[in-house]
């Protein structure tokens, strides 16, 4: 009879192992979507920095000829 409930519980794993089986996956699943949501966010930020510094580099440069041409 004990022998059974032993050969039960090894099959079954402990309760400690299911429950790291559950958060670890839980854990390195939320990591890989901070990092995705990180690099969206980043990558929009730079992008739209990039456009305002060439849009002020244009607005210069066109003064710059403006006042060339005069």
């Amino acid at each position: 009879m004990k022998k059974d409930k032993k050969q039960k519980q090894a099959r079954s794993g402990s309760i400690k192992a299911k429950i790291i089986g559950t958060i670890v996956p839980i854990i390195a699943i939320l990591i890989v979507v901070m990092i995705v949501l990180a690099y969206t966010i980043s990558s929009n930020i730079i992008q739209n920095n990039a456009t305002e510094l060439l849009d002020s580099s244009i607005s210069y440069q066109s003064k710059s000829i403006a006042a060339w041409l005069d």
